[in-house]
């Protein structure tokens, strides 16, 4: 086989290694697919259903997993526009349902300079912003209407023409119809029986009310993080940029709009109601929105069966928010998949199995953590310490530099049959080990050896 000699940060020029790449569906993962193709050379065609370049809901959380991506992007630019609208928070604070303190927490892997946790929208805009700087060719307001593919070629048809590309990233999310021409009817999506409900909105309508100052103590010098915790509830209330924004998710896809006092019954009987209410009840009408939270069985196979349609992000592995990595992990698999397809020399169908050889053991098992931490804190509350931890191994992962030291030998299991031991879990596929005391020094030391262009891509337990 081919050495392969590379700087993982460096990009190759556009249209170099001869492929195309159609990418459906133009969210945070779906933009970075395109982004992330362009910057590996492959000449990209997008499109989103959705008419416009915007994003509903309230804060997101991009872990320092995937700020390693978005660093490189622009010369740092697109860094910088992130960093320019994102939360200045460094500390949550947990209490149950009565109000009473139950912990304090750092935010490490979300921190400023290693993360970000800020409302949706800005996120969206820093990085379809910069997809619009470098001329890709997106579209929105367009609905697929069928995939299709053959030995040589796949593609979709819109508005009754066939459009064709060397290979198809469906990142179409949850409801992915993608997902069904890829998998069939094999997978079926389980209603968690949670919901949840959404929100942000400009905090001017805050700033002089008496009953909601509690909120805004301390915000010139570092946003506010704020989580209620019962049984089968959650409430987080947050802050961003300095107390401009408020982000209120309220957890008990598509999003609908919801009626605030819908979220507000759920707690109704909290001792802790009446202040939590000063804040979510002043909400602008059309700015609360909820949707079901679903998951799946883990899906092992993203690739369709003639090797040329690969799913990612929530299409490949719903996410429920318990972890904050549902953007980080589809970020993660578009950034591989790119890769993958600059490597595999033309062979197609190798690199997008080899894409999913590194990715799935790895998603997979963050999508179960998150499942299983939903569950504990729904049945215990604010007694289970688990809810919040943030297992090391999870953000201390370049997957980068791991695609291309691993691709290699992916390849040659995928040959040969003989299995592949993923390098990007803990052993045993055991999630629950390596955990946030440890992470903020150790995201420091990750960080210099990456610098100094050692070999380090993830650093388990």
């Amino acid at each position: 086989m081919t050495q392969v000699h590379f700087r993982h940060d460096t990009e190759l020029p556009p249209g170099s290694t001869g492929l195309k790449v159609i990418v459906v569906g133009l969210g945070i993962g779906g933009i970075a697919a395109a982004v992330e193709c362009h910057r590996r050379g492959h000449t990209v065609i997008g499109f989103e259903k959705s008419t416009g370049k915007t994003a509903v809901g309230d804060s997101l959380g991009i872990g320092f997993n995937a700020a390693l991506v978005f660093d490189q992007w622009g010369g740092g630019s697109v860094a910088q526009a992130l960093n320019r609208d994102r939360g200045m928070v460094e500390e949550m604070v947990i209490y149950d349902e009565n109000g009473d303190l139950v912990a304090k927490s750092d935010v490490a892997g979300f921190d400023p300079g290693n993360g970000y946790l800020m409302w949706r929208y800005h996120a969206a805009r820093a990085i379809e912003d910069h997809a619009q700087t470098l001329g890709l060719d997106l579209h929105y307001g367009v609905r697929v209407e069928e995939y299709w593919e053959n030995d040589h070629q796949a593609g979709i048809i819109v508005d009754g023409n066939r459009i064709s590309a060397d290979c198809v990233i469906v990142a179409d999310g949850v409801n992915s119809r993608g997902r069904s021409a890829i998998k069939g009817d094999t997978v079926k999506l389980q209603d968690t029986g949670n919901v949840a409900f959404r929100g942000g909105f400009e905090s001017g309508s805050l700033q002089n009310d008496p009953t909601t100052q509690w909120l805004f103590e301390g915000v010139e010098e570092q946003d506010r993080l704020i989580e209620y915790i019962g049984k089968n509830v959650l409430v987080m209330i947050g802050t961003g940029r300095n107390g401009k924004d408020i982000d209120d998710p309220t957890e008990t896809e598509r999003y609908e709009a919801a009626d605030v006092d819908e979220a507000l019954r759920q707690i109704s009987h909290w001792p802790v109601y009446d202040k939590i209410a000063t804040v979510i009840g002043k909400m602008p009408e059309r700015t609360c929105y909820k949707h079901r939270l679903f998951i799946s069985d883990p899906i092992n196979e993203w690739v369709s069966p003639k090797g040329r349609m690969i799913m990612v992000g929530d299409a490949a592995h719903p996410m429920v928010p318990t972890l904050g990595q549902g953007a980080s992990q589809a970020v993660e698999d578009s950034a591989v998949v790119a890769i993958c397809l600059q490597l595999c020399a033309g062979d197609v169908s190798m690199g997008l199995k080899a894409a999913q050889a590194i990715r799935a053991p790895r998603a997979t098992l963050i999508q179960r953590a998150g499942v299983e931490l939903l569950t504990a804190v729904h049945a215990n509350g604010s007694e289970d310490r688990t809810t919040f931890t943030r297992p090391y191994w999870i953000y201390l992962h370049d997957c980068q530099r791991h695609a291309y030291q691993e691709y290699s030998k992916v390849v040659q299991s995928l040959k040969t049959g003989v299995p592949y031991s993923p390098t990007n879990i803990p052993a045993g596929a055991t999630w629950n080990v390596g955990h946030e005391a440890e992470l903020g020094p150790k995201i420091q030391a990750f960080r210099a050896a990456i610098q100094a262009g050692g070999d380090t891509y993830t650093l388990l337990p």
